[in-house]
């Protein structure tokens, strides 16, 4: 069953389409016989003109361009308007969802066709705008733009993008159903009105325009004695005296105010990271001595092995020695740089001097006679 309603419904639309052709050849082939008559060129020249649009309409409508096919048969229509042209016009402006617009080309169909003569084609292009008008009221509503009494002269109100002129106010106007549509209204000196909706088919909507004075602006003339300036707006002028300009706040000079290096201090600092110097070069020194010939020598396999390593016993011992040696040394100058660093602290207090007064430099020097790098401080 549903094959065969399927199947019904494709052969009424194609039945439909087919009829439409027939149509669109009808107002071509009516276009020989207006020709016949004696006419003047310029009639000629424009009945070669609305051929083409036609033909070009034609195409339009079996391309699906619905859009063009309008266009093509308003501009026919404007040279010469016939019954069966309109009913073109409004098939596409169904296609096109352009429901207000059917119902316009609708209804002028079917009053053409009730004045052309009696003929099967007139019966039938009256049929079809019947099922235009039909079809397309089934996709309108109806919006009532309701204007205060008072309205400004020059309102001007608009309604989904045309103007809705004076004599429209507060009367119902179809509009397409189910679309965005908008009301707007706008006068000198009146906040502009606006507002969006959409509306069922067949539904009727109020929309209230509703009219704000927009707030008055001020502008200021400048006095030629240059004391006061007068403000000037819709009411009475008032005169405003500007403040008396003051003098900005003297600000006192920020002394800086904290921690001051003692020469105490930094040497306890300098004492303390030369120790730590000390004592991790002196202990890595003998920890990879001891380890290297304990490696090499804690097992022997051979006699002349044994007495290799007897002779460096001597040397890695010494070495290793004078690492230990190294690193007490230097652990105890950081146990004198901690102490140094504490006392230079708790004596340093605090300074109401800038902080840029203060003159210690501690800095890396390069010195000849030292062969190497040294750290030097000055004050």
């Amino acid at each position: 069953m549903a094959r065969g309603a399927a199947s019904g419904d494709t052969a009424s639309v194609m039945t439909a389409r087919r009829a439409l052709f027939s149509c669109i050849a009808a107002v071509a082939a009516s276009l020989g016989s207006t020709s016949a008559y004696g006419q003047s060129d310029d009639s000629n020249g424009q009945t070669i003109v609305r051929r083409g649009l036609i033909d070009a309409m034609q195409s339009a409508f079996q391309s699906g361009d619905f859009a063009r096919c309008i266009d093509m048969g308003q501009r026919a229509a404007s040279i010469r308007e016939s019954s069966s042209l309109r009913r073109v016009i409004g098939e596409c402006q169904l296609s096109s969802r352009e429901y207000t617009a059917a119902l316009a080309s609708g209804e002028e169909c079917l009053a053409m066709a009730r004045r052309d003569p009696a003929s099967p084609a007139r019966e039938t292009i009256i049929t079809a705008c019947q099922r235009i008008l039909s079809d397309a009221q089934q996709h309108i509503a109806r919006v009532t733009v309701v204007v205060p009494t008072d309205a400004p002269e020059g309102l001007r109100v608009t309604l989904a993008g045309r103007e809705l002129p004076r004599l429209a106010w507060g009367v119902p106007a179809i509009v397409n159903a189910e679309r965005a549509v908008d009301v707007r209204a706008e006068a000198a000196g009146y906040t502009a009105f606006r507002v969006e909706f959409s509306v069922a088919p067949a539904a009727t909507r109020e929309i209230r325009v509703e009219l704000t004075r927009e707030p008055a602006r001020p502008t200021v003339e400048p006095d030629p004695t240059g004391n006061t300036s007068t403000t000037h707006t819709n009411s009475t002028p008032v005169t405003v005296t500007p403040p008396t300009p003051r003098e900005p706040p003297r600000v006192a000079p920020r002394v800086a105010s904290g921690f001051r290096a003692t020469p105490l201090f930094v040497s306890g600092v300098v004492t303390g990271a030369a120790g730590v110097i000390a004592a991790a070069t002196g202990w890595a020194i003998a920890l990879a001595t001891a380890g290297d010939y304990a490696r090499r020598c804690s097992v022997v396999s051979t006699s002349s092995a044994l007495d290799a390593c007897a002779r460096e016993y001597d040397g890695a011992q010494s070495t290793a020695t004078a690492g230990e040696v190294t690193g007490s040394i230097g652990l105890g100058l950081v146990a004198i740089g901690a102490g140094l660093t504490v006392v230079g602290a708790l004596r340093s207090g605090t300074s109401e001097q800038p902080r840029a007064e203060a003159r210690w430099v501690v800095a890396p020097l390069l010195a000849r006679e030292a062969r190497g790098l040294s750290v030097g401080v000055q004050w």
